[in-house]
């Protein structure tokens, strides 16, 4: 593994089945969007087919981060 890729592998991830493909596809999409492959998308549309749900996990993802890096960006006292 390279610096600054992360890995969702191993015991210490508890989740199973597709549960654990969502997540890994929406935490990557978060902190390292450029590891989003279109193996990983194939995998996680095997499980759940339709468009709008991979379009709301994606954008979830997505936003959820701005809104957390657009707090760090705020000045005090504003």
């Amino acid at each position: 593994m390279q610096k600054n890729e992360y890995s969702l592998s191993g015991d210490s991830f508890f989740l199973s089945g597709p549960s654990r493909i969502a997540t890994k596809l929406a935490l990557l999409t978060a902190v390292a969007p450029y590891q989003v492959d279109e193996d990983l998308i194939r995998l996680y549309r095997s499980n759940y087919p339709d468009d709008v749900r991979l379009l709301h996990l994606l954008s979830w993802s997505s936003f959820t981060v701005a809104c957390k890096i657009g707090t760090w960006c705020m000045s005090p006292g504003s």
